[in-house]
């Protein structure tokens, strides 16, 4: 729906996944937020340098909530927190996917 939709028939959609990415600790929120935001930057993988040009505005609005969140996750990854791992490797997906 995010690919479909952004930003014609859902503008809020950038809004709703930064409250949902700062709702951290809470990972349910923070799940919902990572795998909205995934959809949406997927929707601008294989579009030409012309055509990114939202992707450096989800850029400034995203992409620092999610370095706090790896950073305040590392800990926990580290002792083998399942969880924390599977944020960690949908953040990771998000950046690549953004690359």
């Amino acid at each position: 729906m995010a690919q479909s939709d952004y930003p014609e028939k859902w503008p809020c959609l950038l809004e709703d996944i930064t409250k949902a990415l700062n709702s951290f600790p809470d990972e349910k929120g923070v799940l919902t937020g990572l795998l909205a935001l995934h959809g949406l930057v997927k929707k601008y993988e294989f579009q030409l340098e012309d055509d990114r040009e939202p992707l450096y505005v989800i850029f400034t609005q995203c992409f620092g909530i999610l370095g706090s969140i790896v950073d305040q996750l590392m800990s926990s990854a580290q002792t083998g927190n399942e969880s924390a791992l599977k944020i960690l490797h949908l953040i990771v997906k998000i950046f690549y996917v953004a690359n």
